[in-house]
């Protein structure tokens, strides 16, 4: 369980004016400025948590896109793979794809979690707080081997446009597998931090990415999920 939200202290200094006036250097989007809707990027403010799911399922809309970018990249230096359109293929070497326009279309993208799936979760683990839920905005890369692996995490955690907030290992031998029903991966919960998430109001937002061994993966299967959520309804989670 995560820890409960931080306790609010002093309340902030007034911004002046001048601050607030448009300059080449701050990156916040012209229609925020327009709108007169402003924000100071980078800068976490206890005093305006995300208090509902309509302003989180805002931001991860944007954060998910920004994200698949990130994918891409880090796919293409470590060898990762993607799941495929086309049940033939299964999986995708990025690296193989990423400029054959005709498999390029054929990823098949994680989509942000269901409302139903996230309202469930808030409900039973969440203790009602919307910032605690921290996989609407999500994605992952499978690969066949585990150094591979290691060397996308390496790229991620040298990617100076993301701020990595989280990894669970649950390859460890300390991590108890009967909490994934057996299943392992890495996942690695981070913030996309880049001038483009920053003018667009996203920077905050904390994203998933999970990391997958290949024999693990190709074990997974529409049965097998339907009984990973019996399981997790009869937990409670």
């Amino acid at each position: 369980p995560l820890p409960p939200f931080p306790p609010r202290g002093p309340p902030p200094p007034p911004v002046s004016e001048a601050s607030l006036e448009p300059s080449e250097e701050a990156p916040l989007h012209p229609l925020f400025w327009d709108l007169g809707l402003l924000t100071i990027p980078l800068a976490k403010d206890v005093w305006s948590p995300i208090a509902s799911c309509n302003q989180l399922y805002c931001q991860a809309a944007i954060a998910n896109l920004l994200l698949i970018e990130r994918l891409k990249e880090w796919a293409n230096a470590s060898c990762g793979m993607f799941k495929s359109t086309d049940e033939h293929l299964n999986l995708v070497r990025w690296k193989d794809i990423a400029h054959d326009v005709s498999l390029y279309h054929k990823v098949k993208w994680t989509p942000m979690k269901r409302h139903s799936r996230a309202i469930e979760k808030l409900m039973r683990s969440c203790n009602n707080d919307p910032s605690r839920l921290l996989d609407i905005a999500r994605g992952g890369i499978v690969f066949d081997s585990f150094h591979n692996l290691l060397k996308c995490l390496k790229k991620i955690s040298s990617d100076e446009s993301v701020v990595i907030e989280r990894v669970k290992n649950r390859f460890s031998p300390c991590y108890d597998a009967r909490k994934s029903r057996g299943y392992r991966d890495v996942s690695v919960n981070l913030r996309i931090v880049s001038q483009q998430a920053q003018a667009l109001g996203a920077e905050l937002h904390i994203v998933e990415v999970q990391l997958h061994c290949d024999a693990f993966f190709r074990l997974k299967s529409t049965e097998g999920h339907l009984r990973y959520v019996r399981s997790r309804n009869v937990r409670g989670e």
